[in-house]
């Protein structure tokens, strides 16, 4: 009994570890502030609570929001549909969101070339 507990304790313990620890690279990512932080933060164990991924899976999929490029808002304002997206197609969390993320971040790129098809310095 006493060694369940504790190994219960240290699952808890490695799962927070985790979870701050993805949280740290959304930030540095994100150059989020700290009250963007602390939104995502909650929404993020939010999601954890009230959807079949964790917590540290939402922090997950805000990395890749991050990478592309994604404002705290539009990764808070995306995960759930994201999350839709991925229990119905029956893939990785991860692995939707980057789907989600490149599919718009080409589609924003193909929209900014056709405005300014001519501007060789600008980089897309």
């Amino acid at each position: 009994s006493f060694l369940g507990v504790s190994l219960g304790a240290a699952d808890t313990a490695h799962t927070y570890m985790d979870f701050e620890a993805t949280m740290s690279k959304v930030q540095a990512l994100s150059n989020a502030s700290e009250q963007d932080m602390e939104r995502l933060t909650e929404t993020a164990k939010e999601m954890g609570a009230v959807t079949k991924y964790s917590g540290t899976e939402s922090a997950e999929a805000f990395t890749y929001m991050a990478q592309a490029g994604w404002d705290t808002q539009s990764m808070i304002s995306g995960i759930g549909g994201i999350m839709s997206l991925a229990a119905s197609d029956g893939i990785e969390l991860a692995q939707a969101t980057d789907i989600v993320a490149n599919a718009l971040t080409a589609t924003k790129k193909m929209q900014l070339q056709s405005i300014y098809p001519k501007i060789p310095y600008l980089h897309y």
